[in-house]
């Protein structure tokens, strides 16, 4: 007798993407809660307060980075799950604003971009890149160098995770036969 053919098709990009979501993700969702906490003691002569509060956006942020390490997670055991949500995820590190009245700049752990520096001495087109922890969401009036820009690594890793979602979802994988049958089961239509 023989045994069943195991899932040999590994899908190693996807999980090192995974891998990397969830080695940036985890400390960078507990680095921004450690920082976004902010503690003040008011004492008086009858009562000694102590408030702690985190502030919406850290919290967002650090939930956004929270959960871009679950969907590695997911994506690293070939979830279906794990491939729309890291792609939504990173989706969110694709792009950077950062313009006169509305700024908006989150990656974690590389960003490599291509974009247009709109004013200044060094207007026009530039590369833009990172690493590290950067979250940068703002309404300032004026900023030194306004820029837009994609970040290619996020881009080319939502590409890749969409275009391969699809061969998942749509069963694009290897067949795997199963004991006393054909690969999947028996055909639609045929009696035993």
């Amino acid at each position: 007798m023989s045994e069943p053919a195991e899932r040999t098709d590994r899908d190693v990009p996807a999980m090192v993407i995974g891998v990397v979501e969830m080695a940036s993700g985890v400390p960078s969702a507990a680095y921004v809660l450690a920082t976004g906490w902010t503690t003040s003691v008011v004492k008086s002569a009858s009562f000694v307060r102590v408030e702690s509060n985190l502030a919406a956006l850290s919290m967002m942020v650090a939930l956004l980075f929270g959960a871009t390490a679950f969907a590695g997670w997911r994506l690293c055991r070939g979830s279906r799950l794990g491939y729309g949500l890291s792609a939504a995820l990173i989706a969110a590190q694709a792009i950077r604003v950062v313009v006169p009245g509305f700024q908006f700049d989150v990656y974690c752990p590389l960003s490599l971009g291509f974009g247009w520096i709109l004013d200044g001495s060094g207007a026009g087109p530039a590369m833009v890149t990172g690493y590290g922890l950067s979250f940068w969401i703002g309404w300032a009036p004026t900023v030194p160098e306004p820029c837009v820009s994609i970040n290619a690594i996020a881009l080319f890793a939502v590409l890749y995770l969409l275009v391969r979602m699809g061969r998942v979802v749509g069963g694009g994988g290897v067949a795997i036969a199963q004991p006393g049958g054909e690969p999947n089961g028996p055909s639609p239509g045929l009696t035993p």
